[in-house]
């Protein structure tokens, strides 16, 4: 489906990003408190996302997931320049 291919990029995406990540030392101990408060608020947005995207249509489910895979590229883009 295509919430399972969305979410599977995700994926992918994230572990490929976190693996460059811990390669280049950016994660140290000090830094798991953050890692800590940024895992909640992920499951958060993850809850919140999940109540949101059920009372959408599958066009602006696309749109919305289009716009935000658009903007994490640029900005990742963007990081790298």
């Amino acid at each position: 489906t295509y919430m399972g291919s969305l979410q599977f990029l995700f994926v992918v995406t994230t572990i490929v990003t976190l693996l460059a990540r811990f390669s280049g030392g950016m994660f140290r101990a000090e830094l798991l408190p953050y890692v800590a408060v940024g895992t909640v608020g992920i499951m958060l947005g993850m809850w919140l996302g999940e109540k949101i995207s059920s009372k959408m249509n599958a066009k602006a489910t696309r749109v919305t997931a289009y716009l935000f895979v658009g903007i994490s590229g640029l900005t990742l883009l963007l990081q790298q320049i």
